[in-house]
């Protein structure tokens, strides 16, 4: 009887270390491809609230008379640091003769958003159909201007929920060196029972879970 305890006491370890390797494992994974998700989504959204400005300055340069080359250039020469590097690879390539789709391609494949695409499709309309660019750059310029304040509305209207999601995952942590300090033996009665560190182990999990499912909902928010 005492060699059976001692298996199923060493069983019960092993089963715990897995879980413990397999959850650390996931959660490595889960945080891996959420970072480069959020830094991806934040370069692009970063990418166009400047794109707004450069629009702007093609937007000037139109009305000042200049084509849309003249504008690109003038955007190039005078816009945001991000837009202005991406607008002047579009002219370094229009210069060397290349077609309009190719010269756009490096800026629409690396800062794939709603801004870009509506750009990069007017200069093509613009290239190939010879359209009205001043018309048509107004109305980009407008759909731009109104993508950014309804982003920054909800933006607001979410930071809220972002900060109490932050404080509901914070104050248990927080409040286990006040226990602690009221009473030290508190926490060793469950360390010590058989299930304790299995209980412990879920609501980690189950934590990490609510984090994932409210930031998934935020996102879909955004």
């Amino acid at each position: 009887m005492i060699q059976n305890g001692y298996g199923d006491l060493r069983r019960r370890r092993l089963y715990i270390r897995l879980i413990r390797i397999h959850a650390c494992t996931e959660l490595r994974r889960c945080k891996r491809s959420g970072v480069l998700r959020d830094a991806a989504s934040w370069r692009c959204r970063h990418f166009e609230a400047q794109l707004v400005d450069a629009t702007d300055l093609m937007n000037a340069a139109v009305q000042a008379g200049l084509n849309a080359h003249g504008a690109i250039e003038t955007a190039s020469l005078s816009g945001p640091a991000t837009v202005r590097k991406e607008l002047a690879e579009v002219l370094g390539r229009l210069d060397l003769g290349l077609p309009i789709e190719q010269a756009l391609s490096r800026m629409r494949e690396r800062y794939d958003c709603e801004g870009t695409r509506l750009l990069t499709q007017a200069l093509v309309v613009k290239w190939h159909d010879g359209t009205d660019f001043r018309s048509l750059l107004r109305a980009v310029s407008a759909l731009l201007h109104e993508r950014l304040k309804l982003r920054r509305q909800v933006e607001s209207q979410l930071s809220g929920a972002r900060y109490a999601a932050l404080f509901a995952g914070a104050l248990p942590y927080l409040l286990i060196p006040v226990f602690l300090w009221r009473q030290p033996e508190w926490l060793d009665v469950l360390l010590e029972h058989p299930q304790g560190v299995t209980l412990l182990l879920s609501a980690a999990l189950c934590q990490v879970a609510g984090f994932v499912w409210l930031r998934r909902i935020l996102r879909m928010q955004e």
